[in-house]
């Protein structure tokens, strides 16, 4: 039982290092606009006007931004809207600096996701890029997944230099 229980909690060692391994996240969310309205009993907020949110390397800019806090205080999720709204953020195990636009991008603070979606698009600054309606972000394990509708279909363009063992996981 004890061997077991040793083996099961040795896998479970590289799930919480890779989350650790992102220093973005350990960082304070900053975040700036042209006005806001926010309500501190509901802890609930909205900016407006060029507004940005950054924290480490991660970055979401557009023209509104809803913010979400659970009862401690702590981010619970960031409601993104602009024409595009764009999303920035280094991938700390490839090196990669990923880009994403889309008319709307949501990021969810408990499961470190951003989603993003209509006339949705992801890129890496090695070339690799997805279209799609609707697209998710893992921003720790790097993983990708993205959904078509009837009238825009996933497509993935890889350069001819990137190789098969490079993409990230597609479910």
């Amino acid at each position: 039982m004890k061997k077991t229980l040793f083996i099961i909690l040795l896998s479970l060692i590289p799930i919480a290092s890779r989350a650790q391994f992102d220093p973005d996240f350990s960082k304070p969310l900053e975040l700036s606009g042209d006005f806001l309205s926010f309500n501190l009993n509901a802890r609930e907020g909205v900016y407006q006007g060029n507004f940005i949110a950054k924290q480490g390397s991660m970055s979401i800019e557009g023209n509104e931004i809803e913010l979400k806090q659970k009862k401690n205080k702590q981010l619970d999720r960031i409601i993104a809207l602009g024409h595009p709204v764009e999303f920035k953020k280094k991938n700390y195990q490839t090196g990669e600096l990923i880009n994403g636009s889309a008319e709307k991008i949501t990021y969810d603070a408990n499961r470190l996701l951003v989603t993003l979606e209509g006339n949705a698009e992801i890129s890496s600054d090695s070339g690799k890029s997805f279209k799609s309606a609707k697209i998710t972000y893992g921003l720790t394990s790097g993983e990708i997944k993205a959904v078509g509708n009837g009238q825009r279909r996933v497509q993935i363009i890889i350069p001819p230099n990137s190789t098969k063992e490079s993409m990230p996981l597609i479910k």
